[in-house]
């Protein structure tokens, strides 16, 4: 059977089934998970050199990202952080790693 969608209106899910779907058949009904992202999805990213080129001059267009003092000891502050933590962690992770390729 195809997927269909539905949605959700004051707590009933509306939905339109397709005629060949037997009366009585059971279903299974969950939401869709928002997927977040960061930046460009894989399929948007321009693969053309004219579309390459457009992205190109637009990232040099864009101003440069200005922290204040306090913002740039604060970001600094998060890398090291982050970096001691994968340090300390780092032979655990290729541990798990090497169990996974016997």
């Amino acid at each position: 059977m195809t997927p269909i969608k539905a949605t959700v209106k004051n707590g009933q899910i509306n939905a339109t089934v397709p005629p060949n779907w037997p009366e009585g058949c059971e279903v299974t009904i969950e939401p869709i998970q928002e997927q977040i992202s960061l930046g460009m999805r894989e399929e948007d990213w321009p693969t053309t050199p004219e579309g390459i080129a457009a992205l190109l001059k637009k990232w040099d267009a864009a101003e440069p990202v200005a922290m204040s003092a306090d913002e740039e000891a604060e970001w600094k502050a998060a890398r090291k952080a982050q970096k001691e933590f994968e340090i300390a962690t780092f032979d655990e992770w290729s541990k798990k790693i090497q169990e996974q390729f016997p």
